[in-house]
Parts: structure tokens; C-alpha cells; sequence
């Protein structure tokens, strides 16, 4: 360890020319940052010293996330170019969270396929695939990066696995299973590894054995990596949850030092970054990322007219984003909180930058500082004339002061001829190897000297004749992993990224460059002149063609007559353990839920159901963001989860159910109009604090029932057993079906006039009864037309991003189709259309064309081609409910996919449970 005073931090920064453009032509010295309660930084007293960690000279390797536990980012030597691809490696799906590691002359990494694979890192193989030595499947998808410890090689599996592996050969030489996915990357410190789970429990691991240290249940999942740093007290290891809190915990004892709330809507993909006594984290905010982009281009504007020299004009600028994420806390994405303690050091004048509304970039740490992206209205890029795509000033990259957290522009003596890109709405990371700072964007590579600020040109994704391909660099073009271009940025030869867009930085170890980038890896190494054959271009999968025809049945009464077997014989212990869990949580709430709250990034429009009461729909609830409003699908989901609750259980369930169909009657349009209580007033479902929620007054057109919801009441009275409720209200039910019978045409609309009839038969009106029967009929013989009411579906649900452009060229991917089945038209489903609906599955499931993470909750998008960061929880609502009760998967499949639920009182993973108990 080294240690450097607040003087001498101040020495080091004047040192540093081409670092501080106080120092040359632009810029700010640093002369202060804001305290959250709006006191100046540079007021208090000086901090009495800084520690940080220096890797030794000759360590090559790169044997865990971000180098080290403290997740510094900084590798010790950087490889000089100019550079040519060593190894190229396409067609294993690695997921885009997961960063390469690198121990001596091998490269470890998970991927989709649920192998782990070691290959030989050195190898020249002439820019072809490289030499594979060994591969251990290990039969569930690897989401995260791994870590090397010793002989071991340490990976986490989505089934909810810790696996350790010997590194020489791939043999398993322990497993732990924790309750949940594993989406972490571990954190080795004195032979511990360090890793929380999907299961809300935080785990310390000794890594020769797999043996438990300690464990730590915290309550929500856990879906960041750690890091570990060093206080007097002894070492912490601090994560942020998916409530959005910062956690340290006794390194020794698993114990809780601290918990500290932040801003945002979760920690996942990242990780804390620790320096000296204060440890940095970034979150993923809760607005949508051009609404922050465009705020902050109009932040800096309020400073005035932009001053020629870069430091005044900074000076102009900070105060105002100061006083910007001070009094909008939603706004922040960066906090920096006392190691010791977990207090605040202040806010930073950090804006967002990035890309796809994920988390923004960590921060690397070069000595005594951290760098990362940043916002400014002068800087290397925007003044460089760089594309600024959606904002007035482009993302630029600055020096982060942990003393003052204040922000200084770095600078080059070259002109900026895109060698590397950060772009205020793309994603770009950092790391450090040796004194360069690497800039790892989607679509290049590049490189600043921390020294002297010259730039390097590493490589780029593509290269052709078109002018948006080539993008020359300092020295000449650089080399590009595919040699194929499409104009307009339309990659038709490329894979889609395997999960998400969040990048992990390039990677520096063993001589050579590791560069993940979308849907394939590769390794740079110093040109020697040696020419690369062309990498073969990437060829989709065939057409699938058009879906095969229907099978029309004899006779339709039966689905219409025969009844789910509700309860299951012989139910599976286990599973009503969990289903008794997730009721038991809605009960606990003792209030009205409130619709859960997403911000993706670009998303498809339409929320669920679409049912409106004037103009028609679909509505728009919380800016189509919110899920699960509707009273009939909540009553629709207790309803079958009650036959298997334990006496108590079912008696508390039909007391909520009793108040919450008296507040918000399912035959009923929710009301419009202020108070929006049945958004903002009430138990929410997020584990994370909401503030925002209280923005929200409007949802237009305003939420009508849909049919189904007349399934819904029949379950409620078939099931509770309540048939005075509803005929109570026989001329609501009645007026519905009048008003929907004639416009069917979606399978869940199906369950609607089955449920009719089954009411009206129930309380004796034998015409109506037939009416129901007839219109459930007539709807399942038109919807023997599965492609038809397929693209019905898709146009009512459309995918992320803007209808008929690249990026919605895969319709269909959120599963509307099968939106709200129930085992009776799955059943029909299965008996007319099983062919039809399986090719669609199939198809929306295959890699790499398609969505074939669509069961995970929370998964980075792999089929939206769009500036979108997770998926939403519709797929793996949708065809977990078509793989049940449409394709009849037996029970020990559709675990396989039952992941966790998205929020609390999740209605589609009641759905779920339920259909998987009743599976064979």
C-alpha cells in the first residue's frame, strides 16, 4: 500500500500535464464539491490521508472482475500497438455483464450455453477461433464473469450454483448451491470468495473447498458483484442490492456495518469501486436515459453562453449540476460513501452517460484518483467534432478528485479522430493498464495516455467501403473484428449481443489486449505484419417459414365443459411451500398493491390488458412501464393459488380479496383522474424506494375491464367459493360480455366467454349460457388463424423501438400471443394449433437470433435490437404459461425456468407455480 497526503494529491495532479487541463488549456482545478446537505467539500478540514493500492510491477494477470477485489480496473503494463487480431471467437454466447479473466497463458469464460471454457489466451491463430483447452458444462447458463483463485476457477451458474473448477483440467471439485441465480462475479480476497445471490443472501465462500464462511440473508436479490476493501475497523465488503441500498458487511463475520439507501431502480451488472476510504458506486436511474441526456444538456445551458476557455467554462457549469442532483436526487447514478461508515462524501458533478438506461460505467482508479466517463460543454470529443447522436454535448472523460469529487476534463495534444468513443447515449467503460486509460465502446476501441494524452486507435467492430465503417485512428485504420459492413449500421452478418448491453471494459493481461464486444471476443496483440484471412460472415438461421396450418377440432364443448383438476392430485410439497410463500406476501402487504414500475430504456407501447374505457386502447399506464393493474388478473391469480393455501391461509385470502374487490371492483374501469390512488397510493411492489411515483397523473386511455376478467370471476367463485358476489352483479357481467362478444380476437379474450358461460349457467340463465357457448365457439374456430391473430398480438404489443425499423425486425418477441392463457385454451391451443404454436416458440427461443433468456427474470435484452437494458416481465410470463399448458412441458422442465419473481405479489409467477404444479 502506498500513501499519499491531500497535499501531495494536489502535487501529484499538477504533475500530471495531459490529466488536468488546469494544468494546460481547459479545464478546473478541483477546488471543491457539494455535500449533500449543499456544504462545500472544500470547507472541511483535509482528509488526513489516502491509501490505494498499486498493482506490482510484472503482474500480468487478470484473475477477477476489474482486476482486483477493490475492482481498481488497473492492470499494470499496457501492450503498444499498432495491433492485429490474434484470435477471433464467435458463436459462444457470452453474456455481455460477464468480463474475460486471465491467469498466465489462459483465458477463462462462462457462457449461455452453461459451459465454462478455458482457452489458450497466447495463441496465434491468425485471427481465427482460438484453441479451446478445456470446456465443462456445467447445464445452466453462466450470466457473470468468473474468478481465479489458486487452481480454482470460480463461476456461478443462473440455477443458483457456486462451482469450482480445477484449473488445469475443467474437473468440478465442489459445488454450492445457494436459492437463486447467480449473476455476480466473485470477489477473491486472502481465499474467499465473495458473492451475493438472486436468493437475497450474500455468501462467503472459501475457495479451495466451497465451504461456508458465513452467510448473510438480506432480503432482496442481489444481482451486483462485491468488492472488498480495508478500513481500521478490518475489511468490508460492500455491494448495493436490488433495493437500491449500499451494503457493507464484516469481512470476517458477514455481519452489517452499514446500510445506505441510494438513488435508482437497481445495482445490477456493476460494482463498487473502492479507492482509499471511500468506495463509489453507480446505479441504474429510474428516468428514462434521453429525459436525463437532454436535462442535462439544458442544466449546463442554464450556466449561459459557453465560454471559449474549458476551465471557466467548467466553473460556470459545475455549481448548476450541483444544484441540479442535489435537489433532484432521482438524477444521481454516482455516489461516493465513507468506506467506515457508509456516509455520504457529497454529491459529483457526474451527469449521466451511457447508453440503453443501464447503470453508467464504474469508475477506474489510475494512483490516486478514478476516472470514468462524464458530461461537459467543452471536451476532447464534442470539441473534436465527434457525432453527439441525441445531445447537444457529447459524453467526454475526466479525472474524479476523491478529495473534492469534483471533475477535470482530460485533454490531447492529437486531434480526436474517434480513436475511442464515449458517447453520451452509448455505452462505454473504462479500465487502466499502465498509465492508459481504455475506452471500451460498443463499436471501438481506444486508448489516452494519462501522462501525456496522446490517443491510440486499438480496434473497431466493422470495417467497409461505406464512410459510417471506417473509422481511421491515429497511425491508420483500425484492425476490425468482422471485415463486413452494412450501411446504416444494419449488422445482418453480426449475432445479437447474448444478453444486454452493459459492457465490462477491455481487459489487459499476458501481453495481449482481451476486447468483449457484441455476441463474440477477441485477443490484440502488436502487429508483426502477419495478414488475417477474412473472418467468415455470420449466416442467420433459414427462414422458418410461414407457420404450419391448424387442425380443427370435432367439437368444442369440451374445452368450454371441462374444468382444470384444481386440486392437483399428490401436489409437489415444495412448490406449495413456495406458492403459500408468495400469497402469504401479498397478505402481509394488508394493502392495495400498486402497479410494479419499469424503466427499460426504449420500450414496445401498450401495457396489459389493453382493455380501455374511450378512446380505444391499448392504455398507457405509467408511460406503458406499468404492470399489473388490472383487479381481475389479481383475483384471477389468488383465485387458483387458493384451492392449494392451508385452511388460515384461505381464510385471510378471501378477507384481502374481500377489501381489495370493495376498493377496486373488477367490473369497473379503474378511476381517472385525481387522486390516482390505485398508482400511487398503497404497497408498492418494487424492492427499491420509488419517489417518482408520485409524478405519475395521468394513464390514458384510462384502464376498462377486459373479458377475461370474466374467467377471472368464475375461477373466484368456482374456487372461494363466493357465487353471491357475483350474482350480486349479474348485470355488470351481462353488460361486458354484451360489450366484448363481438370483437374476440385474442386467446385470452377466449377464457372470457368460456368463463360467461360458465357463470351464466352456474346462476341459472340457460340462454345467456348459450350465448357464452356460442361466442367461445365461433372465437376458437377464428382463432384457428394462429398467424393471424399472431401479427394482431405483435401489433398490439410491439417490441422496444420504432415500428418497422432495425430494430423491431424480430415482432413478437414479448409473447403477446400468449398473453393470459389458461389451461383450457391452452388445451385447445395444444390440440388444434400445437404446430403452429411451437414454431413460434421455437423460433423467438433460438440463438442467436432470438429471445432464448425469455424465462429470466431481469434479463439483459438479447432479441430487442434496441437501446433497451433489460427485458420486460412479459416473455417469461407469456411462454412459461404456452410451454404448460400449450405444449404440456412436464414439471421438472418448467422449473428449470421458474425463476424469481419480479416484484412483491407478482401475479404471473402465482400464475406460474401454479401451472407447474399442476404439470406432469
Amino acid at each position: 500500500m502506498r500513501s499519499i497526503t491531500s497535499r501531495g494529491l494536489g502535487m501529484l495532479a499538477a504533475a500530471c500535464l495531459a490529466v488536468a487541463p488546469a494544468c494546460g488549456d481547459g479545464g478546473s482545478s478541483g477546488d471543491g464539491g457539494v455535500e449533500a446537505d449543499g456544504r462545500d467539500v472544500a470547507d472541511d478540514a483535509p482528509r488526513e490521508a489516502l491509501d490505494y493500492w498499486v498493482p506490482p510491477p510484472g503482474d500480468t494477470d487478470w484473475p477477477q472482475l476489474a482486476h482486483d477485489a477493490r475492482r481498481t480496473g488497473w492492470s499494470a503494463e499496457f501492450v503498444e500497438g499498432p495491433y492485429r487480431f490474434t484470435w477471433r471467437w464467435t458463436g459462444v454466447p457470452f453474456a455481455s455483464r460477464a468480463q474475460p479473466v486471465v491467469v498466465g497463458e489462459r483465458l477463462y469464460m462462462g457462457a449461455l450455453d452453461g459451459a465454462m471454457y478455458a482457452v489458450a489466451a497466447l495463441d496465434d491463430n491468425r485471427g481465427g477461433p482460438p484453441t479451446i483447452a478445456w470446456r465443462t458444462d456445467l447445464g445452466s447458463p453462466i450470466r457473470a464473469g468468473a474468478a481465479v483463485d489458486g487452481d480454482i476457477v470460480l463461476a456461478g451458474t443462473h440455477d443458483g450454483r457456486v462451482v469450482g473448477l480445477h484449473r488445469g483440467n475443467g474437473e468440478v471439485q465442489w459445488s454450492f448451491a445457494t436459492g437463486g441465480a447467480i449473476l455476480a462475479s466473485p470477489a477473491i480476497d486472502d481465499g474467499v470468495a465473495y458473492l451475493g445471490s438472486a436468493d437475497g443472501t450474500f455468501y462467503a465462500l472459501r475457495t479451495a473447498d466451497g465451504s461456508v464462511v458465513w452467510e448473510r440473508p438480506i432480503g432482496p436479490p442481489i444481482l451486483g458483484s462485491a468488492a472488498v476493501g480495508e478500513t481500521a475497523g478490518g475489511k468490508r465488503v460492500v455491494f448495493v442490492a436490488e433495493d437500491v441500498a449500499a451494503r457493507a458487511l464484516d469481512a470476517a463475520t458477514g455481519a452489517v456495518v452499514w446500510s445506505t439507501q441510494l438513488e435508482g431502480q437497481s445495482g445490477a451488472d456493476r460494482w463498487p469501486v473502492i479507492l482509499g476510504d471511500t468506495v463509489f458506486l453507480r446505479t441504474q436511474p429510474v428516468h428514462f436515459f434521453h429525459t436525463l441526456l437532454h436535462d442535462g444538456d439544458d442544466v449546463m445551458d442554464s450556466a449561459g453562453e459557453v465560454r471559449a476557455d474549458w476551465a471557466e467554462d467548467w466553473e460556470a457549469v459545475r455549481p448548476r449540476i450541483l444544484e441540479h442532483l442535489t435537489s433532484q436526487p432521482t438524477r444521481q447514478t454516482l455516489f461516493a460513501l465513507e468506506l467506515a461508515t457508509g456516509a455520504s462524501r457529497g454529491v459529483a458533478p457526474v451527469l449521466y452517460v451511457y447508453g440503453n438506461n443501464d447503470a453508467p460505467a464504474p469508475p477506474a482508479v489510475w494512483q490516486s484518483a478514478l476516472y470514468l466517463p462524464y458530461r461537459a460543454r467543452h471536451g476532447i470529443a464534442t470539441d473534436g467534432g465527434s457525432v453527439h447522436v441525441s445531445t447537444r454535448y457529447d459524453g467526454e472523460l475526466g479525472r474524479l478528485d476523491p478529495n473534492t469529487l469534483d471533475v477535470t476534463g482530460l485533454t490531447s495534444p492529437d486531434p480526436y479522430t474517434y480513436q475511442w468513443r464515449a458517447t453520451s447515449d452509448e455505452p462505454a467503460t473504462v479500465t487502466v493498464a499502465g498509465d492508459r486509460l481504455l475506452v471500451d465502446n460498443w463499436e471501438r476501441l481506444g486508448a489516452i495516455s494519462l501522462v501525456d494524452g496522446r490517443m491510440t486507435a486499438i480496434a473497431q467492430l466493422y470495417n467497409g467501403t461505406d464512410p459510417g465503417c471506417d473509422a481511421p485512428g491515429v497511425g491508420g485504420p483500425m484492425p476490425a473484428f468482422y471485415e463486413h459492413c452494412v450501411p446504416g449500421y444494419t449488422f445482418t452478418w453480426d449475432p445479437v449481443r447474448p444478453e444486454g448491453g452493459a459492457r465490462t471494459g477491455a481487459v489487459v493481461a499476458s501481453g495481449r489486449i482481451f476486447w468483449s464486444l457484441d455476441a463474440a471476443l477477441g485477443a490484440l496483440a502488436p502487429d508483426d505484419g502477419t495478414t488475417n484471412p477474412p473472418l467468415a460472415p455470420f449466416e442467420p438461421p433459414p427462414d422458418p417459414g410461414p407457420p404450419p396450418s391448424a387442425v380443427p377440432a370435432s367439437d368444442y364443448d369440451p374445452y368450454i365443459d371441462t374444468e382444470p383438476t384444481r386440486p392437483a392430485p399428490a401436489p409437489d410439497p415444495a412448490l406449495v411451500e413456495r406458492l403459500e410463500a408468495e400469497v402469504l406476501r401479498v397478505l402481509e402487504a394488508d394493502d392495495h398493491l400498486l402497479p410494479l414500475y419499469v424503466e427499460r430504456g426504449f420500450q414496445g407501447t401498450g401495457s396489459w390488458p389493453p382493455d380501455t374505457t374511450s378512446p380505444p386502447g391499448p392504455t398507457s399506464v405509467m408511460g406503458d412501464q406499468g404492470f399489473w393493474y388490472d383487479p381481475g388478473e389479481l383475483v384471477y391469480s389468488l383465485a387458483i393459488a387458493y384451492p392449494y393455501l392451508s385452511p388460515p391461509l384461505q381464510e385471510r385470502l378471501r378477507a384481502y380479496l374481500a377489501v381489495e374487490m370493495t376498493r377496486y371492483p373488477p367490473l369497473e374501469p379503474l378511476p381517472y383522474g385525481e387522486p390516482w390512488d390505485w398508482v400511487n397510493r398503497g404497497r408498492p411492489r418494487e424492492w427499491h424506494p420509488l419517489s417518482i411515483r408520485e409524478e405519475v397523473d395521468n394513464c390514458w386511455p384510462p384502464p376498462a375491464p377486459p373479458l377475461q376478467t370474466l374467467y377471472a370471476l368464475w375461477a373466484y367463485a368456482r374456487y372461494v367459493g363466493d357465487w353471491d358476489y357475483l350474482a350480486a352483479r349479474w348485470a355488470e357481467i351481462d353488460a361486458l360480455f354484451d360489450e366484448k362478444r363481438t370483437e374476440i380476437d385474442s386467446y385470452a379474450e377466449i377464457a372470457g366467454a368460456i368463463g360467461y358461460a360458465r357463470i351464466a349457467a352456474r346462476l341459472g340463465h340457460a340462454p345467456e349460457a348459450a350465448e357464452g357457448r356460442a361466442a367461445a365457439t365461433t372465437a376458437m374456430q377464428a382463432g384457428l388463424a394462429f398467424a393471424d391473430w399472431l401479427d394482431a398480438a405483435n401489433t398490439l404489443f410491439p417490441n422496444a423501438g420504432v415500428s418497422g425499423s432495425a430494430d423491431d425486425e424480430r415482432p413478437g418477441l414479448r409473447g403477446g400471443v400468449f398473453f393470459g392463457l389458461v389451461p383450457e385454451v391452452g388445451r385447445y391451443l395444444h390440440d388444434t394449433n400445437l404446430a403452429a404454436a411451437s414454431w413460434y416458440i421455437d423460433d423467438v427461443n433460438r440463438y442467436p437470433t432470438g429471445d432464448y433468456l425469455w424465462y429470466a427474470t431481469r434479463a439483459g435484452c438479447n432479441g430487442e435490437l434496441t437501446e433497451t437494458s433489460f427485458q420486460s416481465p412479459e416473455p417469461g410470463w407469456a411462454f412459461f404459461l404456452a410451454e404448460a399448458y400449450v405444449r404440456g412441458a412436464p414439471r421438472e422442465r418448467l422449473l428449470r425456468w421458474l425463476d424469481r419473481p419480479w416484484g412483491l405479489g407478482d401475479p404471473w409467477h402465482i400464475q406460474k407455480i401454479v401451472a407447474a404444479i399442476e404439470a406432469p
